[in-house]
């Protein structure tokens, strides 16, 4: 044992003799150095950011349209506060025309200076009067504490400045996003570095403890192991050189032995440079911010162990070739290929399998449609036996290209099927003017889709009553669609003449007063009463149909996170809420409280929901592809028998034992759930890039080792460990990487064995 602790201490001076190691020491001191003055304050929100204004062109319109008007309401007391010159401008502003550069300049500008007039204002401690803010109602309990300060004669100029902030996000809950009560101010030295950054405190750190994976897999996992490759690749070579080797061999040691040895010679070099690294990290964590989390400790052997599984192929090029150039190259080359089959799975899942993944099942009377997860809706045809894309726009095929640079609002609410009329009806925000409009697309003229009337302003959700009407939910209410979708203003012929009745195509159908949603927010309709389910920041909504109308008939607070979103379903007398995070709840319909919780196995959730006509059984998709069926009479739960269990989707039931299953993203099959037996199926023929995926791609993944996804394994260990439940399977990427480098440093030991050096 002596003499391999003296060869790994040999190993460990031959790398310390390296000048590319005494460089990279003095890059870290350096980094560090550079990142120790680095720290923060807290202190009040008060001003506004660019991205805090969700709806930023409908809150000028808003303002210039309402401030011009007599009264003493929000808009017209911030109009009142802008100057004659920023009036004119105001009053100016509109989408710039196609092509015109300047215009769309002078839009942005004038935007820009929007937000800066606004923040000039809360930043006036004078800013709010009681009389014009008076029937504005406050969203958080924060508010009505600081206008009782207000009017005892307490506040601050932090608190009155506060409220005005507050102010406006309660009279503009539509166009201002919510704001937390303060906000993190970032120094260096003694000097202010960007504007004050909207998080708390304890937020702060579990982000900070959080992105430490990513730092981790940029400077540690591929920077690190690099320049470690580079020092140690000589060390093998070096070893197995015949006048070297035969020194080492003339002492009662095994060669397989002394291989390990230096291996681990070359680890153990790796572990000063990862511990110097991190360990100075969490100094500086520690007395800037407070953050003393060992957690972040264990990055070091996790980095060593990402070096070991490159270091094994530069060990065996080491033993075979006997060359250190040979050895950086054979690693290089293992770096991109791993990093390549990486990159290809989650390139064609991203941007083909996620999109073109049926996220819902739309029968019709003559044909079934299905619409992905990127809003596109697909027709089957029975003829050629696939999928044919219907009802797009420009604006969803830009949107469907550029996904991942568009903002949220441009993405399509969710198309909806109008049995009355035999059409289909999405709502889509055009990328030029910025307004929300109705898509309609009728089957007699092919599906194609027809821009129509302006939407009701914060319209998210589509739904359907039960006698056929579409239901739009906006973040003010209900609106009906009663009118020709495709016309802004509705008219009547008389005698061969149109005469304007007045209006637009939606009615406002309640309730009174109305519920005020914000994001994130979600609806569902009963498919027999008529009853309507809203859902907004921890707060469950019932909706009763009266007459024409809808009116408030309960509510329920439910215990999960304030921005967690939510899918909901409506079946039977119950409501069932899917949270991103925990267990599905389900709640009695008629006293709206919460009946069970139920945690579904393995770790899994609750994505997609359907339910039988009867309302008695409900077909639950987790996010791990798997089908179960829940009896809501008996609460029993029961996995049917189907083909593609773990790659199951959206399901939908054409009767109370019929149910549309998706498998395979795109081929839907309808289940007899007595027997288990297929009735029909709408499976296309596998492309040639998909079939590649499945029966090539996806297995050689799998079969290699995956270094590239440690980063998995760091960001569970830093995890909280609330949190840890979110992820699937931390540790695979380890065992699949510690099987290979064990096959590796076997076959390096056969060879050394065999060899005649």
């Amino acid at each position: 044992m002596v003499a391999y602790l003296a060869i790994i201490k040999d190993s460990f001076r031959e790398a310390l003799a390296s000048r590319v190691l005494w460089g990279l020491l003095g890059v870290i001191t350096l980094l560090l150095l550079l990142l120790a003055p680095l720290g923060y304050r807290e202190r009040v929100t008060t001003r506004l950011q660019v991205p805090e204004l969700v709806e930023i062109r409908e809150f000028i319109d808003r303002v210039r349209t309402e401030g011009v008007k007599r009264g003493s309401t929000p808009s017209t007391h911030i109009w009142s506060k802008f100057d004659e010159k920023f009036q004119e401008d105001l009053l100016e502003f509109g989408p710039p025309k196609p092509g015109d550069i300047s215009g769309a300049q002078k839009l942005e500008r004038t935007q820009y200076k929007f937000v800066g007039e606004l923040n000039r204002l809360i930043e006036d401690v004078d800013f709010y009067e009681p009389d014009v803010w008076s029937r504005v109602y406050m969203l958080t309990p924060e508010g009505g504490v600081l206008r009782k300060k207000l009017a005892d004669d307490t506040a601050t100029d932090d608190d009155k400045r506060r409220l005005n902030r507050l102010a406006l996000e309660a009279a503009f809950p539509d166009q201002l996003a919510a704001s937390l009560p303060t906000s993190l101010q970032f120094r260096y030295l003694t000097w202010d570095a960007f504007s004050p950054i909207p998080i708390s405190r304890a937020d702060l750190n579990s982000a900070v403890t959080t992105r430490m994976a990513t730092v981790m897999k940029l400077f540690v996992g591929v920077i690190g192991v690099i320049v470690a490759i580079l020092v140690t690749a000589s060390i093998i070579p070096q070893t197995f050189e015949p006048g070297s080797l035969n020194l080492l061999l003339s002492k009662p040691i095994s060669r397989s032995c002394l291989f390990i040895a230096k291996f681990l010679g070359g680890c153990a070099f790796t572990c000063l440079n990862a511990g110097y690294l991190i360990g100075g990290l969490w100094v500086l964590l520690g007395f800037r911010f407070g953050i003393w989390d060992l957690r972040i400790l264990l990055c070091i052997p996790l980095y060593v162990f990402v070096f070991s599984i490159y270091y094994t192929i530069s060990a065996l090029a080491g033993v075979v070739w006997r060359n250190s150039l040979l050895c950086i190259g054979a690693t290089i080359v293992f770096w991109l290929v791993c990093m390549g089959l990486g990159l290809a799975k989650n390139a064609y899942e991203s941007w083909a399998l996620d999109d073109y993944e049926f996220a819902q099942i739309i029968p019709t009377d003559s044909s079934l449609m299905a619409v992905s997860r990127a809003g596109i809706v697909n027709e089957w045809d029975d003829e050629k036996q696939r999928w044919r894309e219907v009802f797009e726009s420009d604006e969803q095929e830009l949107v469907r290209w550029m996904k991942d640079l568009m903002p949220a609002q441009f993405r399509p609410v969710g198309a909806a099927y109008d049995a009355k009329a035999d059409r289909l009806i999405n709502l889509q925000r055009t990328l030029n003017e910025g307004t929300l409009v109705t898509l309609v697309g009728e089957r007699d003229e092919n599906w194609d889709s027809q821009r129509g009337a302006s939407a009701p302003t914060g319209s998210f959700k589509l739904l359907t009553e039960p006698e056929g009407s579409l239901l739009v939910v906006s973040s003010m209410g209900l609106f009906r669609l009663v009118g020709d979708p495709l016309k802004d203003r509705q008219t009547t012929e008389v005698f061969g003449f149109q005469i304007p009745t007045g209006g637009g195509p939606y009615r406002n159908v309640g309730p009174s007063p109305a519920v005020i949603l914000t994001q994130p927010a979600t609806a569902a309709a009963h498919p027999e009463s008529g009853g309507i389910i809203l859902y907004s920041r921890q707060t469950l909504t019932r909706l009763r149909k009266a007459k024409a109308r809808y009116e408030l008939a309960g509510e329920f607070k439910v215990e999960i996170g304030e921005k967690e979103e939510v899918e909901l379903l409506v079946a039977g007398d119950s409501i069932l809420v899917a949270p991103e995070d925990g267990p599905l709840l389900i709640v009695d319909l008629d006293s709206m409280s919460l009946r069970h919780e139920v945690k579904l196995p393995r770790k899994q959730r609750a994505d997609l929901m359907s339910s039988s006509p009867d309302g008695f059984r409900v077909a639950i998709t987790t996010d791990k592809g798997r089908l179960r069926l829940l009896d809501l009479a008996s609460g029993e739960w029961r996995t049917p028998r189907l083909r593609g269990q773990g790659d199951i989707g959206a399901t939908s039931f054409t009767d109370d034992d019929k149910l549309l299953v998706t498998t395979q993203s795109i081929r839907v099959h309808e289940y007899d759930l007595n027997d288990g037996k297929t009735d029909v199926s709408y499976a296309p023929r596998m492309k040639t890039l998909e079939w590649c995926y499945r029966y090539l791609l996806r297995p050689v993944y799998y079969a290699f080792p995956k270094p590239t996804e440690l980063d998995e394994s760091i960001s569970y260990l830093l995890a909280k460990e609330s949190d840890r439940k979110n992820f699937d399977s931390p540790w695979t990427p380890i065992w699949s990487s510690l099987i290979f480098m064990t096959v590796v440093m076997l076959l390096a030991c056969i060879y050394i064995e065999r060899q005649e050096y």
